[in-house]
């Protein structure tokens, strides 16, 4: 087993992760703030939706999924200057709106 070092208490350190719960509607974040890189996963009635990675380059995406009796869109921006995760998110069950708002996920 390697020997546990400074650096790597660095990088771990360097991590922020979390979750929010929406309703019917997950999402959950991990932040790598040396490599300047969000990784997000979202879920949908508990069914996995999406999968997107932020960073400077691609400071923006969004996850959008229709299970019928349930659908989500959800806009997520990394800004990396501010240090935060921005959302815009409408959640609808059987077409009436469960979930419909924006504004900070968590900052950094």
């Amino acid at each position: 087993m390697a020997d546990f070092t400074a650096a790597h208490a660095a990088d771990i350190a360097s991590m922020q992760s979390g979750t929010a719960n929406f309703g019917i509607l997950s999402l959950s974040w991990n932040i790598d703030i040396l490599a300047m890189q969000i990784t997000i996963d979202a879920t949908l009635v508990h069914k996995p939706i999406g999968h997107i990675v932020l960073s400077p380059a691609q400071p923006s995406a969004n996850i959008s999924e229709d299970l019928g009796f349930a659908s989500a869109d959800v806009t997520l921006t990394g800004n990396f200057t501010t240090k935060e995760i921005d959302y815009n998110i409408d959640v609808k069950m059987m077409g009436n709106d469960v979930v419909k708002k924006q504004g900070k996920l968590v900052g950094w």
